[in-house]
């Protein structure tokens, strides 16, 4: 939501909103939560805990909000778990450490991933795992298909969502992790259920990895055009806008110093920059197989 077209409301507030939020997902019954963009812990545990929930909670460096996974105190025993951060995680054992990590922007977005236990029978469980990946506005133009982003100069950040290309690289970091976790603790017979704030829809080059679709020529020039570096991977990049955002929200202040939707304080990725390319995300999707998706599921 764009919270300066009803700034004569009060009703995106916390105090306006969360007690209705918590109604919400209580009325639901689940046996597990996965939430993102979760702060106001002091309010939201206790009436969580009073519901017979426990929860793990995790942060991005800095980060006013984070991630959740909450589980019926009845059902599960917290078994094992870990939390990941996109930033730091590499993809290449060889090269500088930039390309190494191979990011196109520092984004503080994180990964939770648990092991609930049975109470019956504390062989048998869950691997869980939720995520808040990547967003800015651009990534908007990508969503409605957009044909004159295609043509625009600006760039976007669909790159990084993917390792993290933004989404596509730290969605394949995601999976590469869980499946690590798994073997770490030998959880293989454990099924995984991957829930959270995805930011891109079925169209996203994103998702079309994570299912083992082929990429659309559409798609492909997506992932062309998100190749960028951000001043915060190479700060000798000379800002566009110096004035530094007034606060951590994902890209919310963009609109503010950006109407035109266009990513600024960056630049075209060059070979030496080290990020991925389509076949190298592909074989890092490859190594844990594709997901099944509710989206196709129905």
């Amino acid at each position: 939501l764009n919270r300066s077209m009803i700034s004569h409301s009060d009703c995106l507030k916390a105090t306006q909103r969360e007690g209705m939020l918590l109604t919400e997902i209580l009325s639901r019954n689940p046996d597990i939560l996965c939430l993102q963009e979760v702060d106001r812990l002091e309010k939201l545990i206790p009436q969580l805990e009073a519901s017979s929930y426990k929860t793990l909670y995790a942060c991005g460096p800095g980060k006013r909000h984070g991630c959740m996974i909450a589980y019926r105190d009845a059902l599960f025993d917290l078994a094992e778990h870990t939390s990941i951060e996109y930033d730091v995680l590499t993809l290449r054992e060889s090269g500088t450490e930039v390309q190494r990590i191979a990011s196109s922007r520092r984004t503080k977005n994180i990964g939770l991933i648990a092991a609930l236990s049975s109470k019956s029978n504390s062989h048998e469980g869950y691997v869980v795992a939720t995520t808040h990946l990547f967003w800015h506005p651009s990534c908007v133009d990508i969503f409605l298909s957009s044909l004159s982003f295609y043509s625009n100069p600006g760039f976007s950040f669909t790159y990084e969502r993917t390792r993290n290309s933004y989404l596509d690289r730290q969605a394949g970091l995601l999976l590469r992790e869980i499946y690590a976790f798994r073997e770490k603790h030998s959880l293989h017979e454990w099924p995984c259920i991957i829930a959270g704030d995805f930011n891109f829809p079925p169209s996203d080059p994103a998702y079309a990895f994570l299912v083992g679709e082929t990429l659309s020529p559409t798609q492909s020039k997506i992932m062309a055009d998100s190749r960028v570096i951000h001043i915060s991977i190479d700060p000798s990049i000379l800002p566009d806008n110096p004035v530094p955002p007034k606060d951590d929200e994902e890209g919310a202040t963009a609109t503010a110093a950006d109407p035109d939707r266009v990513i600024t304080n960056s630049r075209r990725a060059y070979a030496e920059d080290g990020l991925l390319s389509n076949d190298e995300l592909e074989v890092l999707f490859q190594n844990v197989g594709p997901l099944r998706s509710l989206y196709d599921e129905g």
